[in-house]
């Protein structure tokens, strides 16, 4: 099981990157086709309540990777 958490954590730090770079890329191709002011809010809110999220799932990853989430018997 300690195998599959590291597994699972190196995914999620390998993820994490690859999700925050489309968010941001579908924000802006949304943004530059659609100008106006709703669509900047909207995709400005996206952004700004799923950063954070990423950022949780690569430090999810890392201390599963780390181990911090073994089983310590």
């Amino acid at each position: 099981m300690n195998a599959l958490k590291k597994i699972l954590g190196m995914l999620f730090m390998l993820l994490s990157p690859v999700a925050l770079f489309y968010l941001v890329k579908t924000a802006l191709g949304e943004m530059q086709a659609h100008q106006s002011l709703d669509v900047y809010i909207q995709w400005s809110i996206f952004v700004l309540v799923f950063v954070p999220i990423i950022i949780g799932f690569f430090l999810f990853g890392w201390y599963s990777w780390k181990g911090e989430y073994n089983a310590k018997l």
